[in-house]
């Protein structure tokens, strides 16, 4: 259910066009704001063998009123 839902949110590596593209239509469909920050990192979270995954936000000036 999406009912009251306020942000959405993902884990995004830098080279996933595909992906980016999807959150960033959503976000625009939806008339709302994206912004990221890198959250798991290559170094700390994935020892260097994996790019880092930028936390990826969606955030609704107001509550989805429907549920999915």
């Amino acid at each position: 259910a999406c009912a009251g839902v306020m942000r959405l949110q993902t884990t995004i590596t830098p080279d996933n066009d595909a992906s980016w593209g999807l959150f960033r239509g959503v976000a625009r469909r939806l008339g709302a704001r994206l912004t990221d920050k890198p959250h798991f990192t290559r170094d700390n979270h994935f020892g260097g063998r994996h790019a880092t995954e930028h936390m990826v936000t969606i955030r609704l000036a107001e509550a989805l009123p429907l549920a999915a």
